[in-house]
């Protein structure tokens, strides 16, 4: 797993050109604490594949701001810069799996988060 700060979150997952799960934590959050065995697991199983890291809340706040994020622990599920799926809360192993699997082979396209991410990234270039 690598940590991400606001400083390198665009280096190490905006530009990757490997799928990306990013956990939203903060070392206060019960749940994100109990959680945090099952997503080292998945880091380790899927390496090569998905790319995991973790964001700390308490090291900074502005990336979170940006996409939203209100609920710890949460969890976006990036290719290509865009948020394809997220998850609040702790979930099972196979909800992990699922949006896992559904980001690398890009199984979002025909969603409307999909293409209002996508356009909102090209009108930013």
């Amino acid at each position: 797993m690598i940590k991400v700060t606001d400083n390198n979150f665009a280096q190490e997952v905006i530009e990757s050109d490997t799928p990306v799960m990013v956990d939203f934590w903060a070392s206060s959050c019960a749940p994100c604490l109990a959680i945090m065995p099952l997503v080292e697991e998945l880091a380790d199983e899927w390496a090569g594949r998905v790319k995991v890291v973790t964001m700390n809340m308490n090291q900074g706040r502005g990336v979170a701001v940006k996409y939203g994020v209100s609920g710890l622990p949460t969890f976006l599920f990036m290719r290509g810069g865009v948020v394809m799926d997220r998850l609040t809360g702790t979930r099972s192993k196979t909800a992990f799996e699922e949006c896992l699997g559904k980001v690398i082979i890009g199984d979002y396209h025909n969603s409307s988060r999909f293409h209002r991410e996508r356009k909102a990234k090209e009108y930013v270039k």
